[in-house]
Formats: C-alpha cells, sequence, structure tokens
C-alpha cells in the first residue's frame, strides 16, 4: 500500500519539466527530550521541481524517531521567490513507519545552489523535530 501511495504522488508531479534532486537524511533533535527517540534518521529521497509555483513533489525513505524504517510522499509548496538564494517550502503528505499512516506537515529550509544543506521542521504532538538532511542538484539548480 505504500509503495501505491508514493508511486501517485510521483506521478502526480510533471517529471518532463523535472529538476530534481537527491536527499540525504541525516540527525534530527527532537524539542520533547524527556522520551528517547532515534535521532539518527538516515534515508534518501528525490525531490522533483517543475517550472511552476506549486508542482513539487518529495518522496523518499529514512528511518524514523521510533527506530522503524518510514516511507513518505509529499506535495511542496514554494514560499519564497524563485530570485532569492534561500528557499522555504511547505510540504504535506502522508508517512508510514508509525502504529497507523501518519498525515506529515512541515517546512524545508535551504539554499540555492548545487550542494545545500537543509533544515525541516515538523510540528509534533511532543512540540517538534527539526532534521537536517543535504540536497544535491541531480541537474542545473533551481531558483
Amino acid at each position: 500500500m505504500r509503495w501505491i501511495i508514493l508511486l501517485a504522488f510521483m506521478l502526480a508531479s510533471p517529471i518532463a519539466l523535472a529538476q530534481n534532486s537527491l536527499i540525504l537524511h541525516t540527525f534530527s533533535y527532537h524539542a520533547q527530550r524527556d522520551t528517547r527517540h532515534n535521532e539518527q534518521n538516515f534515508g534518501l529521497s528525490l525531490k522533483l521541481d517543475d517550472c511552476g509555483i506549486v508542482h513539487h513533489c518529495i518522496f523518499g525513505t529514512y528511518d524514523n524517531s521510533q527506530w522503524n524504517q518510514s516511507f513518505y510522499a509529499a506535495k511542496l509548496w514554494r514560499l519564497t521567490k524563485r530570485s532569492n538564494d534561500f528557499r522555504i517550502e511547505a510540504g504535506f503528505g502522508p508517512v508510514s513507519g508509525y502504529k497507523q499512516v501518519k498525515v506529515l506537515a512541515f517546512l524545508n529550509f535551504d539554499f540555492v545552489g548545487p550542494f545545500s544543506p537543509m533544515l525541516t521542521y515538523a510540528p509534533t504532538q511532543d512540540g517538534g523535530v527539526v532534521l537536517l538532511s543535504f540536497r544535491c542538484a541531480l541537474n542545473a539548480p533551481d531558483r
């Protein structure tokens, strides 16, 4: 079922005009320090961009905070102008690997260029989590 969800999001994106990036997920920091979390959230994702402002998506896998493998797919909305040297995006989509499939909402912050660190903030019932990833453009970097 999770692969069907990922495939549906991937096919909904206009791949023909895509400017793709590979995302390497690394570490996270949870606001709730009383609970033990996995903060080594290694994984890979593929981000697909096109020339529009709304037609972006990301899908991939990572080791989640509960030591399970998660798969996710999300639609992205760019919140900054294309001419900026940094970019802020909001994302929304399903994620597996928990007791039940969750809906994930998050914000990405990164710089435009061929290789960039990326911070992701996701609100949670425990106060939120910040994830450090690295984005590598697979073709011409977009703005």
